[in-house]
């Protein structure tokens, strides 16, 4: 059988209608932008801030000097988005394990500030479910035979060997629904050695003090994706072990097996209290949003999206003596895509009408991403693909690329297309562990039954050492700025990717459809046409 990257390479395309000329990119124009957002001045482009007001002012300025026009809220390039930031209150969030001495936040525990509860003191006793994942499809049910009614539940983060790479993410992201569906009340994550290896726990610890936030409904009370679920935590080294004294069996021996497949649960011994008291106010902050439109008024109606989220993290801990979290490539590099492709589209506008959204909050959950995919601007029907412009690392030459999310739909032969015409090679998910399908703003489109992909630079020739080092060093780190050996030519040539992509589309004599069977498309679009998969 051919690997993913091999199908996608050998699929014909005989839909696609003709491409325009090539664009011209340029790596200057490239780097003023990220310049611009990663300056010191937008102090890390957190929303509400006025930095990050600062970069939607700039980034309407770029729309407008390109004549796209504006497709935002009555007219305007804003769509707000009202949002709930809450902040844990200095000192007052601890864990009581059983009869040990209760854990400080940052002490082998870390906890966020509730959304549902300001002040909150919970008790209950807990349950160890696996990686607490069901899907009967799969035939996983890491549920079965356990009560957790009015219990916590402490997971294993991760998933075992031979799942779908994007299946897989799919589940890990649902653990908290799974475990309301229960009747379970809260979630201890359990940051065992491969999580520690993946990120250290300190540098999560390293958080504490940062907002969280969440979008608010229109009634203004807060959205929860699982209802019900009223407490979580993460546990790490000698608190974990704390929590499975008495245990059926030792959690080093649970952990090593669920690294390969399933472990069947068991209750545990100690009840855990979790105490934290947290303050909370209402922002506002918004998605930018600008459209160049379709010149066939057949199908100018239909509207592909590009997305980039346009936040980073703001000021946070210091780290050797900077405070400000600039991000240069996540997501300087991906706003300065999404400018760039919007500056081409408009100069040569394509059959069908093209929507460029610079999203807020998507480091704290896709929230402006998820707010437009729920409330668009335009006929939701009349979405018919996004492509999702985030995080490109461009500190080398990179010859290949991953496009997460294109084995679902037929997606995948205008990618197969683009990449071909640019001498690109289509690599699978070289980093699964990572679950990078649903950690950014296409996931949103997704869920909503649009087609959508995310696009990555690959592993192939220098890429998985440059990727190895930004994921150890620079994510979500202040070192995320300017000094990074950035190749400007890469930024252009990843601009060029992307609008290809989207021309292709935007051109098509017909628009991307789910592939039958698939697990999302049935899933999020049953009512979708469906078409064979190539």
């Amino acid at each position: 059988m051919k690997t993913f990257a091999a199908a996608l390479l050998c699929l014909a395309a005989p839909a696609i209608a003709q491409t325009a000329e090539p664009r011209t990119f340029s790596p200057e124009a490239f780097k003023s932008h990220v310049a611009f957002l990663a300056d010191d001045l937008l102090q890390g482009r957190q929303p509400g801030e006025p930095g990050h007001q600062i970069a939607m002012r700039y980034v309407v300025s770029q729309f407008m000097a390109a004549g796209l026009t504006p497709a935002g809220d009555n007219g305007s390039w804003y769509q707000k988005v009202p949002l709930r930031e809450a902040r844990l209150v200095k000192g007052s969030s601890f864990v009581t394990i059983g009869g040990s001495p209760r854990r400080a936040n940052g002490d082998g525990f870390f906890t966020a500030p509730s959304m549902v509860e300001m002040s909150q003191n919970r008790s209950a006793d807990v349950v160890f479910a696996g990686h607490c994942l069901y899907e009967p499809s799969l035939r996983i049910d890491d549920f079965k035979g356990l009560d957790v009614k009015g219990k916590f539940v402490a997971c294993l983060l991760g998933f075992p060997k031979g799942l779908p790479s994007e299946t897989a993410a799919f589940l890990t992201d649902q653990r908290a629904r799974f475990v309301v569906q229960r009747g379970g009340i809260g979630i201890i994550a359990l940051w065992d050695a491969a999580q520690e290896k993946r990120v250290p726990f300190a540098r999560v610890a390293a958080t504490i003090d940062n907002p969280r936030m969440k979008r608010l409904n229109p009634d203004g009370s807060v959205y929860q994706f699982a209802p019900g679920l009223l407490a979580n935590g993460v546990l790490a080294g000698p608190a974990i072990d704390e929590l499975f004294a008495g245990a059926p069996r030792h959690f080093a021996d649970v952990a090593n097996q669920g690294a390969s497949k399933s472990v069947k649960g068991f209750a545990l011994k100690q009840r855990v209290t979790f105490q934290r008291e947290a303050t909370w106010k209402t922002i506002e902050s918004a998605n930018v949003v600008g459209m160049v439109k379709g010149i066939d008024a057949a199908v100018n109606q239909q509207y592909v999206v590009l997305g980039a989220h346009l936040d980073h993290i703001g000021v946070g801990t210091p780290v050797n003596g900077d405070a400000i979290y600039n991000g240069a490539l996540d997501n300087g590099a991906g706003s300065a895509t999404l400018i760039e492709v919007a500056k081409a589209t408009a100069a040569h506008p394509p059959r069908r009408s093209v929507l460029f959204i610079s999203a807020t909050a998507e480091e704290k959950g896709l929230l402006g991403a998820e707010y437009f995919a729920g409330n668009p601007t335009v006929p939701a029907a009349n979405l018919v693909s996004m492509i999702d412009l985030d995080m490109p690392i461009i500190t080398y030459n990179f010859t290949d690329v991953v496009a997460y999310g294109a084995e679902h739909s037929s997606l995948a032969t205008f990618v197969s297309a683009a990449a071909t015409d640019m001498g690109l090679k289509l690599s699978p998910d070289p980093i699964p562990e990572e679950t990078l399908f649903v950690r950014s703003d296409h996931y949103a489109f997704v869920q909503k039954g649009v087609p959508a992909i995310l696009l990555a630079t690959g592993y192939g020739g220098e890429g998985a050492a440059a990727w190895g080092k930004f994921m150890s060093t620079n994510y979500h780190q202040p070192s995320d700025d300017m000094n990074l050996p950035i190749h400007w030519d890469q930024g252009a040539r990843f601009a060029e990717l992307n609008w290809r992509i989207m021309e292709r589309i935007a051109n098509a004599a017909d628009v991307p459809r789910w592939y039958q069977g698939d697990f999302f498309g049935d899933r999020f679009a049953p009512e979708a046409p469906k078409v064979a998969r190539k």
